[in-house]
């Protein structure tokens, strides 16, 4: 349990070790400096947009979802002969991942 533990401490320490190099740090956004501020400042703006572009996609996906899957569910055969093709694209987007 103790290796575990350093092996997820060095593995930390590697990780997080470069995020303050030359090139990049947590400066960047720290609240400390002008910079960060702006920084911060710049980030929150785009806030409000981001959260509605990620419930407009989730709204799309669900509204899609939901016309692919109900055909599916009926005893109709070209309800059941329309969700085929999207069930076999399905199948074969899973087999590649």
């Amino acid at each position: 349990m103790k290796f575990r533990n350093a092996a997820v401490l060095a593995a930390l320490a590697v990780v997080l070790a470069g995020c303050s190099g030359d090139q990049w740090g947590w400066y960047v956004v720290s609240p400390e400096t002008e910079t960060g501020r702006v920084n911060l400042g710049f980030m929150i703006a785009g806030l409000q947009e981001t959260i509605s572009v990620s419930l407009t996609a989730i709204a799309i996906s669900m509204l899609v979802g939901l016309f692919v899957a109900l055909p599916g569910l009926s005893d109709n055969k070209f309800g059941l002969a329309s969700t085929e093709p999207t069930l076999k694209l399905s199948v074969q987007c899973q087999a590649l991942c």
